[in-house]
């Protein structure tokens, strides 16, 4: 990309800078409005000059470079979650029902009934399923139309598939230790006088023991095996009835020493604990406690543990992935923990259990979240601009003499103004914060109605000048736009036209603008996901058209606000269901490489150096008396 610039207008050396600032829109610089222009690259720029001034003394102009980022933001086909303890399997499997882990937590195996095989995964990171790669795959349909679960032999030289179509255990021999594409298959055994829907198997470390679940008798079946690993030497021992805890058992879990085994399925969405007082004996278990996974999975399909029993791994058809928990103390699943992630995640359920809304100051060093539950706004305080995860709570601020139902959030620009959403005045309140950003300092001023266009008011948003509103409600399904005749007083708010996004989404909860107005978000709990919409006129939304989505179901099942970075290279989503704030990269950057015309000599001999991201270096260029030399030099930085 180059750029023109065509300075005509000059300046004279040592005299003041001219006080407007003109902008290099493309390749285009308008000198009309002044001597002094800034440029923000949106790619790598080679700059050229024209029209030198052809009379007097050290004649030229001042550049501010701004950013040297080049960004693609906004873009809802880049957003990507922040990495945490989930890993999807859906592009393999979308019915995944059994998980298994080799010893050393290399390897991942996930069979599911979709793809009716066995699809191999390697893990750069030993137990850490984020970094999980997809390698191969091996089909069981000849022997099984519905494999629910599957198990290895120790040292990898044996697989064992189970499932519901057959009600039998199929043995394969692996020439290659953990390679599936050397399996073969060698024999099978029937469980069906037991279970007519066997969902789980394991082994005793020893091969002289297995186990099968099913949902048919909701029971775990135990066998014993005259020959360690052979199948066809199985002979049933006896059962345990796992009813009273789980209706329909889909995995099954034994600690390596036999004393603990541990039960998952649909019905609990849970895993349930249960101890024996003989080792590898069924019938001497008793139930001790459950931990829930309903938060990440309602329908919980297999159960597998690290070998010290500090990881528990958890894949379900809910997202079609796999879940990972720590275990404060190993083994006991009441200390388990979903892995959320160390970046991209906080959890706001300390000051709000139904948060509704959200905003960030401009520079990203605040955040602002609303909710029904406080019926108040909890101002953050961020030490890293725009890293959810630097975030410290600061204060609050009470709204409830307004609205008991708060659940949208917006501020003006410079802070100086708050605008509070909420669904039992169906009305939009407006305070005055004598304090710049500070809610401690705000006051009530006044409101305006949005009843007559939406009965459930869900979101709100402002044009950045503050001449335009635009609220969006689960009512009517759409989003209102009103035009202000003064500029953020909302009781010169008039109703202009509405857009329906009841195609794309019948719960709407929040709204977001692209700061130039030609992209719109929405956000809703009906499909739990973000709704991309292109505007062909800016700011108006009767030119919106729907665009693509993308679904933040993995992360939050009640979101209810969204919030984008103003380079567009972040999103922001808030949630009921988590009570807690998901952020995801939406674009990407890189640094800009300036390049200047040859002509330019530099004091040092070389151009200076590009500034940082988020800041801007002042350059000066002169030429003498409208010679083809140009002087450039950095005279400043920080430049606004």
């Amino acid at each position: 990309m180059s750029v023109t610039i065509d300075y005509t207008k000059g300046f004279v050396e040592g005299s003041p800078l001219a006080e407007k600032v003109g902008t290099i829109t493309g390749t285009t610089l308008d000198l009309t409005s002044g001597n002094v222009f800034s440029y923000t690259p949106t790619a790598d720029t080679t700059f050229v000059f024209s029209n030198p001034p052809t009379t007097g003394t050290a004649l030229g102009f001042t550049l501010g470079l701004t950013g040297l980022y080049i960004s693609d933001g906004y873009d809802l086909a880049n957003a990507e979650p922040p990495a945490y303890g989930r890993f999807s399997v859906a592009a393999q499997e979308t019915t995944p029902q059994g998980i298994f882990f080799k010893p050393d937590g290399t390897k991942m195996y996930i069979i599911g009934s979709s793809g009716d095989d066995v699809n191999e995964y390697d893990l750069s990171t030993a137990w850490d399923i984020t970094t999980a790669s997809y390698l191969q795959n091996f089909s069981v349909s000849a022997q099984e139309s519905s494999p629910t679960g599957v198990f290895f032999k120790p040292d990898g030289t044996k697989m064992y598939v189970i499932g519901a179509a057959g009600d039998d255990v199929n043995e394969y021999d692996l020439s290659t230790a953990w390679d599936i594409t050397t399996a073969s298959y060698l024999q099978n055994f029937s469980v069906s006088a037991q279970e007519s829907s066997p969902t789980g198997i394991f082994f005793k470390p020893d091969g002289l023991k297995m186990y099968i679940i099913g949902s048919s008798g909701d029971d775990v079946n135990e066998y014993d095996l005259s020959t360690a690993w052979d199948i066809t030497t199985a002979s049933y021992l006896q059962n345990f009835s796992v009813s009273a805890q789980e209706a329909s058992p889909t995995g099954i879990f034994f600690k390596p020493d036999g004393t603990k085994m541990y039960v998952i399925g649909f019905t609990g969405d849970d895993v349930n604990e249960y101890d024996l007082s003989t080792a590898w004996d069924v019938s001497t278990a008793s139930y001790l406690q459950n931990f829930s996974v309903s938060a990440q999975n309602s329908v919980p399909t297999g159960i597998f543990f690290k070998s010290d029993g500090l990881k528990m791994y958890v894949v379900g058809e809910t997202g079609d992935a796999v879940y990972s928990y720590t275990l404060s103390t190993a083994w006991d699943v009441s200390a388990a923990s979903f892995d959320y992630p160390t970046e991209g995640y906080f959890s706001v359920s300390a000051q709000e259990t139904a948060p509704q809304g959200i905003f960030f100051k401009p520079d990203g060093t605040k955040m602002y979240v609303i909710g029904t539950f406080g019926d108040d706004v909890n101002e953050y305080d961020l030490s890293t601009d725009w890293d959810i995860t630097s975030a410290s709570y600061l204060r609050n601020f009470s709204i409830a003499a307004q609205d008991t139902a708060p659940t949208g959030i917006f501020f003006k620009p410079d802070g100086t103004k708050m605008y509070v959403l909420g669904s039992i005045g169906d009305d939009v309140n407006e305070y005055d914060l004598s304090t710049a950003w500070d809610v401690s300092s705000a006051s009530y001023l006044q409101n305006f109605s949005v009843a007559t266009q939406e009965t459930v008011p869900q979101g709100i948003f402002f044009k950045p000048d503050g001449t335009k509103m635009y609220v969006i409600g689960s009512t009517g399904d759409d989003v209102n736009e009103y035009d202000l005749s003064t500029a953020w007083d909302v009781t010169s708010a008039s109703y202009l036209q509405n857009f329906s996004v009841a195609a794309q989404e019948a719960t709407p909860t929040g709204i977001f603008f692209k700061p130039d107005g030609t992209k719109m978000y929405v956000i809703g709990s009906t499909g739990d996901e973000v709704n991309e919409y292109d505007l062909s006129t800016a700011w108006d939304v009767s030119s919106a058209s729907y665009l693509q989505n993308f679904s933040v179901s993995a992360q939050e099942s009640s979101p209810t606000g969204v919030f984008f970075k103003p380079d567009g290279t972040k999103m922001y989503v808030i949630g009921a269901a988590g009570d807690a704030i998901w952020q995801y990269s939406t674009g990407s950057a890189g640094a800009a490489t300036f390049t200047y015309p040859a002509s330019v000599e530099w004091p040092a001999g070389t151009p200076p150096t590009a500034p940082a991201d988020g800041e801007t270096d002042l350059l000066r260029f002169l030429t003498q008396d409208g010679g083809t030399t140009y002087y450039g030099r950095l005279i400043g930085d920080n430049f606004s």
